[in-house]
């Protein structure tokens, strides 16, 4: 089993959602099993807000981030060319539904792909405002990184940048899973990792799911081509940054190590009651009507892509 900051949040929030978005889906979207399969494309559902945020996220990775990484620098004009490119093409992809294509998957759609709930669940197009609203969100995200001075020195002075890297923490029984948004390497410097939000108010802020960042990347094994081994760095010592891009505002956090032994007890307790949930049959049998559902279903439900199997009780009777 993963454990990731997202899930722990899930699982807290709708065990039963939990269960349908990261137990019952098959990492292939071609199963076999038909429930497996339905599941897998409902994990992959997103509001109009969500979406719209993962397009900020593609283009800061593959026109900010990689670009400075490979020769020191990039084009703003191919930053706005790149954003509208992509937009398009997703908003197109999602209504014409091709993420039910025959094998499509979501590396094979790269950035074209985009799942969204409204054109799922009976809306027969984006309400154009939506579109307008989160076009000008990406707009302003965009404008204010830009913009940002300090944020920009950072970029620019890291001897490595790696966005959107996968580490893993392994357990016995389970493994954590993190993914930072952008990871900064220096060679005379500890490394730096920026996690980029596209919220309306901010406030909420991310200190744990940067904390659960900070140990993954210094007690993972590393990645071959890494300049820097930050397993000679503590959690204590990565600096990390949430950046609202909208606000804009940018949040830094330091640790201390009983923050270290707190994060740690965190994920290690959540993964706990996660396999406890799951018992010793795991995930070879499907039955989710026996985790909880949400305290909050006003809240929670209308927006969940797993309504229509949540209490479908058929689905589950063999």
């Amino acid at each position: 089993m993963y454990w990731s900051y997202s899930s722990s949040k899930t699982f807290r929030r709708c065990q039963r959602r939990w269960y349908f978005q990261t137990i019952i889906p098959n990492s292939k979207p071609n199963a076999k099993d038909r429930i497996r399969r339905e599941a897998f494309f409902l994990a992959q559902l997103q509001s109009v807000e969500a979406w719209r945020g993962s397009i900020v996220d593609w283009v800061i990775d593959k026109q900010i981030i990689r670009p400075l990484n490979q020769v020191g620098r990039f084009s703003e004009q191919r930053v706005w060319s790149y954003a509208e490119e992509i937009f398009n093409a997703q908003i197109q992809f999602a209504r014409e539904k091709h993420y039910r294509d025959e094998g499509m998957t979501k590396t094979k759609g790269d950035d074209r792909y985009a799942a969204l709930f409204l054109l799922e669940h009976g809306y027969l197009d984006v309400p154009e405002t939506d579109l307008e609203r989160a076009w000008q969100d990406i707009e302003t995200a965009l404008s204010n990184l830009l913009a940002d001075d300090e944020i920009m020195f950072w970029l620019h002075e890291a001897d490595q940048l790696l966005p959107q890297r996968n580490l893993f923490l392994h357990d016995d029984d389970f493994a954590v899973k993190a993914v930072p948004d952008v990871i900064l390497f220096y060679e005379d410097a500890p490394p730096l990792i920026f996690d980029w939000k596209v919220h309306t108010t901010g406030q909420r802020d991310y200190w744990l799911q940067l904390a659960c960042y900070a140990l993954a990347l210094t007690r993972s094994e590393p990645h071959k081509d890494f300049i820097v081994d930050p397993q000679k760095y503590s959690p204590a010592e990565v600096k990390l940054a949430e950046v609202q891009l909208l606000l804009p505002q940018t949040r830094w956090y330091e640790l201390s190590e009983d923050d270290v032994d707190a994060v740690e007890n965190y994920f290690y307790s959540s993964a706990t009651d996660m396999l406890l949930a799951l018992g010793d049959e795991g995930n070879e049998i499907l039955r989710p009507l026996e985790f909880l559902p949400t305290q909050y279903p006003d809240e929670d439900c209308p927006t969940c892509p797993f309504q229509k199997m949540c209490g479908a009780d058929t689905l589950w009777t063999k």
